[in-house]
């Protein structure tokens, strides 16, 4: 099942408001449960925004401890 792109768009918007308003380094792992638990969209349309977000730039991955966030 392919996403419209204005879906897609709004997606993405969700998770950088989630990430923003965190305010702390969050991983992959604590912001599917997040999603997924709240409903927001599905795992793979959430690993898709997420997988965009870091290609354009607009997340960056950082390891700290041995975890990466």
């Amino acid at each position: 099942m392919l996403e419209n792109t204005e879906q897609a768009a709004e997606n993405r918007v969700l998770i950088l408001y989630i990430i923003n308003e965190l305010n702390i380094p969050v991983s992959n792992l604590h912001l599917t449960d997040t999603i997924l638990g709240n409903r927001f969209m599905n795992y793979f349309s959430l690993q898709s925004s997420i997988d965009e977000l870091l290609k354009n730039g607009m997340i960056t991955e950082t390891e700290e401890d041995g975890k990466i966030y």
